[in-house]
């Protein structure tokens, strides 16, 4: 009956994210896939299946995916993000871009939608536009240190190797064991 398969459609999605939560991903993205063939517009097998899919290096199932989401929820602003991103991954930096300039529509504080805007604009050469948007992330998430890795490596495309050396830095301390903030710091000092 009816109550029957929403229960077990529960169950099923229950299961895809605890795939996900415990890196399983292969095995959550099939799982999603089975529900997506009986549910083509379940909004939540749709985004676990995009982030399987973006920890298994699948972006054109990723951005697929997410496409179909911003179709049945075109507000989800983190939806957008991980669009964009997927995007970014795959150097089409305008597309990021744009997402980037979407998602900071309808949440103009979030610090990874400033983030992918300042990656996007970097790769597409607008470095000083780039800074100021790692600058937002910073005032919005000062104690995130990946905002300041960002920052920094806009800062040294610029020529700001001091400016550069010390948002490394501050990431390596937020981040002590984030091996790609002192993996950023590293290589400025030996610029």
């Amino acid at each position: 009956n009816e109550r029957e398969r929403r229960w077990g459609e529960s169950r099923a999605l229950s299961r895809a994210r605890s795939l996900v939560e415990t890196h399983r991903h292969a095995e959550a993205a099939s799982l999603c896939g089975e529900l997506l063939r009986v549910k083509p517009d379940d909004a939540e097998a749709l985004r676990l299946r995009a982030e399987a899919s973006r920890c298994l290096g699948r972006y054109d199932q990723l951005v697929g995916d997410l496409d179909r989401l911003l179709h049945l929820k075109p507000n989800a602003a983190e939806a957008w993000v991980n669009r964009g991103n997927g995007r970014r991954i795959a150097s089409d930096f305008s597309g990021a871009l744009r997402d980037a300039r979407q998602a900071l529509r309808r949440a103009p504080r979030s610090a990874d939608a400033r983030i992918l805007e300042s990656e996007a604009l970097r790769n597409l050469g607008h470095v000083q536009e780039a800074e100021g948007a790692a600058s937002r992330a910073v005032e919005a998430r000062p104690a995130y240190g990946w905002g300041y890795v960002v920052r920094g490596k806009a800062r040294r495309q610029g020529g700001d190797l001091e400016g550069a050396l010390a948002d490394f830095r501050r990431a390596a301390r937020l981040n002590s064991r984030d091996a790609k903030a002192r993996g950023w710091e590293a290589d400025a000092l030996r610029k």
